[in-house]
């Protein structure tokens, strides 16, 4: 009868099998690039939800300013595209990744609403309104809703998100948020 054990190859694999030695070492490695891509895409999340806060601040803030005015001048537009900038950092808004539009819509009935003036900055994106363009009938999202004479300040944030960890793979996202806030002062906000 011929043994299997005498074969050395099989020796040798049989060796392999019952050697304990290096095991914590392969362990650690596999472990250790686990956690490391959790704690990178833990990062990436946090990053990711902290750029919709900021930017649902941004369009919360510039709405509640422009509804506190009378009337708005071009430096108080200046201003804002300023103060939108602060509030969204330490992301980047101002450049070819940003937008932030200001939509001023008067109901000229209970269904027609028309946006009597709109004015954009806090960056150069291509983005355009999605409510409609100036002296257009605005496109109100649905649940808004004005009567006749009511006016309504709508403020819309574009900004694009780009993954700090692996932004080949991922891709960039394009983030929208939208305010609306009623003028406080005046029925009519006018600009100067």
């Amino acid at each position: 009868m011929f043994r299997l054990s005498r074969i050395p190859f099989l020796r040798k694999l049989a060796r392999f099998g019952r050697d304990r030695r290096g095991v914590a070492a392969t362990e650690f490695a596999i472990v250790a690039s686990v956690l490391t891509f959790a704690l990178l895409g833990g990062t990436e999340l946090s990053r990711y939800t902290l750029m919709h806060q900021k930017i649902d601040r941004v369009s919360a803030s510039v709405s509640n300013m422009v509804a506190q005015s009378s009337t708005m001048k071009a430096v108080d537009f200046t201003n804002m595209w300023a103060a939108a900038a602060e509030i969204a950092k330490p992301f980047d808004m101002g450049g070819a990744t940003s937008k932030v539009i200001v939509s001023f819509i008067v109901a000229e009935t209970n269904s027609n609403y028309r946006i009597q003036w709109q004015r954009s900055g806090a960056g150069t994106m291509a983005q355009v309104s999605k409510l409609g363009t100036e002296g257009g009938l605005a496109t109100m999202p649905t649940g808004v809703t004005m009567k006749q004479g009511d006016t309504i300040v709508a403020v819309e944030v574009y900004a694009t998100y780009a993954p700090f960890v692996f932004p080949e793979v991922v891709g960039s996202t394009l983030v929208y948020r939208r305010s609306f806030d009623q003028p406080r002062l005046v029925d009519l906000i006018t600009l100067e």
